[in-house]
This record gives structure tokens, sequence and C-alpha cells, in this order.
């Protein structure tokens, strides 16, 4: 739709079909309230280190997964000889398919290697960057149009197991009265701060190339995965459950009538 009758239609399209599933929202059923408890205070979840690194994780996490969404086709466009119709096409594809098997396959290695060890899901996510990294600089390095969508394959593979391990870990990390303030804050901070990669990244495409700015995408997606084993630091120091929160995790009865 693109190539042939521009950006424009293509956006109106993908919105309108957006609004139908969301309109399903209005038959969802309240959840059952349990009883009213104290919230956790947000400057205490601020001073737990390892929420902190979880959240600064996220940051370079997001700034380099939305970098490539961004600048992707272009680059394949623009420096791989791709054609409009050939680059949205084939990464669109690779990308729907590498996410969903790897969020499938990641929530279910992190699960397992949770079973073994307290921090199983973090490591998890961790490995799954640090191996999906080579893989992002042979999409980005390569002329060879095979390896470029291989690359960009498996790698898209690795950085979805991500998506569903997270929230666990942030379950794991805070008391369940504070699981909502918990995920939002993270949401906030990635999204606000990570949502600058586009910017930066072309910043950098202006003054070199947009080559060196997804090769410097990849170094933020290392830099990410490092920051995830700090969080395993803290977990090893101060456990899962951090004591500054202890008296937070103990939930109220019910009231009986």
């Amino acid at each position: 739709m693109g190539a042939l009758h521009g950006w424009q239609h293509a956006f109106v399209i993908v919105g309108a079909l957006g609004i139908l599933p969301g309109l399903t929202a209005f038959k969802l059923k309240q959840p059952p309230r349990g009883p009213r408890s104290e919230v956790v205070p947000v400057k205490d979840l601020l001073r737990v280190p390892a929420y902190l690194a979880m959240i600064v994780a996220g940051i370079c996490i997001t700034f380099s997964v939305v970098s490539f969404a961004t600048w992707g086709i272009d680059y394949a466009k623009n420096y791989k000889d791709f054609s409009l119709k050939e680059a949205a096409i084939s990464i669109a594809i690779v990308a729907l398919l590498s996410s969903v098997l790897g969020a499938l396959v990641g929530g279910f290695v992190a699960d397992e290697v949770q079973k073994r060890l307290p921090y199983g899901r973090i490591l998890t996510m961790a490995a799954a960057f640090l191996i999906a990294a080579p893989f992002l600089l042979l999409a980005v390095q390569s002329d060879d149009k095979r390896f470029i969508i291989g690359g960009f394959s498996i790698a898209i593979f690795f950085m979805s197991w991500y998506h569903g391990p997270t929230t666990a870990v942030l379950h794991d990390l805070t008391p369940r009265r504070a699981h909502a303030t918990a995920i939002g804050l993270y949401m906030f901070f990635t999204q606000l701060i990570g949502a600058l990669g586009p910017l930066l990244i072309g910043r950098i495409s202006d003054v070199s190339d947009l080559q060196v700015g997804l090769q410097a995408a990849v170094g933020i997606t290392v830099f990410g995965a490092l920051l995830l084993l700090v969080v395993i630091y803290f977990v090893k120091r101060d456990g899962l459950h951090h004591p500054r929160l202890a008296a937070f995790r103990a939930e109220p009865h019910p009231v009986s009538d």
C-alpha cells in the first residue's frame, strides 16, 4: 500500500482496523476486587537497586528495538538495494513470525530456568540479547539480502524473549499491591526515554550515515543486556524480595461479614 499509494493510506487502514479489537474491551468484565490495602510509595520502589537497574536496562533495550523498527525499512531500501515493497514486506513477515515465536519460546525457557535459579528469568533475557547482538551486526554489515533477512530474523527471535519475562520479573521484585505501579513506572521511563532512539540514530545518520547509527543501536543493546547482569548482582546481594519492601508484602486478611 505504501509503495503504490503512499504511507498515509497504509496508516489510515492500520488505525481503522485497530479500532475493532479496541471496541471489544467494553465486553470485558471487571475482575473481583480484594480488600483495600495501603499502596507502596513510589519513592520506596525507586530505592530498590534491582528495580532501578531493570528500568535503565529497559530504556536501553527500548532505545535499540524502536530504532531498528523505525529505521530498518529505510536502511534496507537506501543502503542494501531493497525496493520499498520488498523491504517492507520481507521485514514485516520476519518481524511477525520471529517475534511471536520468540515471545512464546522465551517465556517458556525463562520459566524453566527460574525453577533452578532465583534470577533465572533475568539471566534468560540477558543471554537472549547477547545472542541477538552479533546477528544484528550481521544484518547491518552484510550486503547479501539472504544474510540481512536471516540476521534480522534470528535477532528479532531472541530479542522477543524479553517481552514475557519482563513483567514476571517486575512482579517478582515488588509486592502484589505495587504490581500496577511498578509496571506503570517501568513503562513510563522506558517508553519516554527509550523512544528517543530513532531521533538520536537519525542525528547520527545526518552526521555520518545510517549504518553507523544502527551499529550504535547494537552497542546499546549489548549495554542493556549487561545491565540485566547488574540486576542479577543486586538480586544475589539483596534477595529477590528487597528488605525495604518487606512490610508491604503482608496482605491484610479479608473482613468477614
